[in-house]
Parts: C-alpha cells; sequence; structure tokens
C-alpha cells in the first residue's frame, strides 16, 4: 500500500458496519487503503466486539479513522448512524465482506461530479463474483412474475428484479445498500427502518423504493467490487426465511398498489417463492417464509380489530 501523502483524496466517508468478522473486516479495509484515491475517512461501526487497536493502526497509516460500538445488533440501526459519524458529503456504506477494486472510489465520484444539478441520490458498484441465474431459474423467476427482464425494478407486487448480466449505467428502483455510495442529505431524509433486531431482510429494497421517488439511483459496472458473503455471524435459516416473507408482506402493503391485480400476481410470485427454497432444499427458510407470512396477517388482522 502507498503512504497517505502519495494519493488524491475524494470527499468520502467510508462506513463499514461489522459484527464479529475481523478477517473479512481487515480485508475489506485493506481494498479502501488500496484505492487509487484515499476517502477522508474509514468509520467502523461495531455491533459485536472487535478489537478497535489493530484497525485503527492501520488506517491512521493512510486516512482518518474513526470507531463507534453499538449495544444492540442491527444493520438499519448502524446504517442510520452514518449521517451523524460522518464529515464528508458522500457516504459509502460498505458490508464488512466486500473487497474493493482499485479504481472503485474514483468511479463512484465521477459519476457524482458530472451530475450537477444533483439529481443522483446513490450510486452503487457491480458485484463481479455474484452468482449468475441458469437460463432455468430465470424462466422460473418470469414464470412465477418474479421478474421482467429489466434491471434493478420493484415491480407493483412488491418483488424486486436482479442486476445480473448488467453492463452499462443505469438508472433503478433500489439498490444493495451495502455497495452504494450516497449523498449525506439522502440519508439525512430517509432513514432505515429498524423494526427488527440484527439483519433486517429486504430493507435495500423497502428504502430504495421510497428514495427512488425523489432521487435518480444508478449502477455503474465502472465501480466493481466484490463480495463474499461470509457466513460469520449470520442468524439462522429460518429467521431469515421469516424476515424475507414478512417483510416482503409489509413491503408490499405500506408501498405497492393493492388491488386485485397486483394482490394476485404478489400470491403467486410469494407460492414460486417459497417452493423455490424447497425445491433447493432450503427447508429452514421455506419453513421461515410461511411462518412469516402468517405472522404478517395476524398482525393485519389485529391491527384492524383494534381501529
Amino acid at each position: 500500500m502507498m503512504s497517505r501523502v502519495n494519493r488524491p483524496r475524494v470527499p468520502v466517508s467510508v462506513c463499514i458496519p461489522t459484527k464479529d468478522r475481523p478477517d473479512d473486516l481487515r480485508r475489506c479495509i485493506e481494498s479502501i487503503l488500496s484505492q487509487a484515491s484515499l476517502p477522508e475517512e474509514i468509520i467502523v461501526i461495531d455491533d459485536g466486539h472487535l478489537n478497535e487497536r489493530p484497525f485503527r493502526e492501520l488506517v491512521e497509516a493512510h486516512t482518518n479513522f474513526k470507531y463507534f460500538k453499538k449495544d444492540r445488533p442491527s444493520t438499519a440501526a448502524s446504517k442510520n448512524l452514518t449521517k451523524t459519524l460522518a464529515s464528508c458529503d458522500f457516504i459509502l456504506i460498505l458490508d464488512d465482506d466486500t473487497v474493493l477494486t482499485e479504481n472503485f472510489l474514483d468511479a463512484v465520484m465521477a459519476v457524482f461530479n458530472r451530475d450537477e444539478n444533483g439529481e443522483i441520490g446513490i450510486v452503487c458498484g457491480v458485484v463481479i463474483n455474484r452468482h449468475h441465474k441458469t437460463l432455468f431459474e430465470k424462466a422460473l423467476r418470469r414464470f412465477f412474475l418474479q421478474d421482467n427482464g429489466q434491471h434493478g425494478r420493484i415491480l407493483p407486487w412488491a418483488f424486486q428484479t436482479g442486476f445480473d448480466g448488467l453492463n452499462r449505467e443505469t438508472f433503478v428502483d433500489w439498490v444493495s445498500c451495502g455497495t452504494s455510495c450516497f449523498r449525506k442529505r439522502v440519508l439525512q431524509e430517509f432513514a432505515f427502518r429498524e423494526s427488527q433486531g440484527g439483519r433486517t431482510a429486504l430493507e435495500d429494497v423497502e428504502f430504495g423504493w421510497r428514495v427512488s421517488r425523489k432521487y435518480k439511483l444508478l449502477i455503474t459496472p465502472a465501480a466493481k467490487l466484490y463480495h463474499f458473503h461470509s457466513p460469520a455471524g449470520r442468524e439462522g435459516l429460518m429467521d431469515t426465511g421469516f424476515k424475507q416473507t414478512y417483510n416482503r408482506c409489509r413491503i408490499f402493503d405500506e408501498h405497492g398498489e393493492v388491488n386485485a391485480k397486483n394482490l394476485t400476481c404478489f400470491i403467486w410470485a410469494m407460492v414460486g417463492y417459497v417452493l423455490g427454497m424447497m425445491g433447493k432444499r432450503r427447508y429452514g427458510l421455506a419453513i421461515g417464509n410461511v411462518k412469516g407470512i402468517i405472522c404478517f396477517l395476524k398482525d393485519k388482522i389485529f391491527l384492524r380489530q383494534r381501529t
């Protein structure tokens, strides 16, 4: 790595929420410090039991470092903290198991720098080791109305399309918020929902659907990174499955246009999703999915009775 005096700076605060993944975190930070242009600061938001000192020593040889310890684990709460902790007008939020390619920061800032009117609120990079769906998987998604062949769209029945094969700058409805750079004012105007502890499934979709109604969201393949999806610190499959479908139901209920057509499409897509988990023998996820749907319906009925 080059020293801190040999490279230009970009006005970016890099914020990394983390929980008990010191090896992944080190690899992520080393990729930041190997950028062609350095960020003004790196901020680690710790939900676990990190030994801060070696990371401070690593970062401060190159740029500024901040460390914040939280008591209640929540990825949404960590992301909401970034607007308070960051000193720059641009905030790059990274999952701790990501690794940037050398020109990631420059590529992201190039987009913001040419956006003279400030219409673009979020710029997301492209994950180059992402799993590419097979033709059969793509056909199943189309059959169950989970995809329409366009990149990064949120369908009216609250299922999001992915980024498979994206090779040019594209405006989208949602982004992966752990691989994205935000204008600070976007995070000041919009908050991630903190209703669940730990990882809040589909928080990126819900957040993107709200933000995209005011700001443009763009994905640029010029900003490339790896996402390794570390197994460390993850919740059980049943808990994850529960959150996935409970939150999907809530997103559709709160942000979608709930009419007969969209409700039919939503039910069909949800059936396909649960069957897909069973077909992959991910039975814990499938059971959690069913429990999430039942719990949402119970909560919905209870709220109606109270009103």
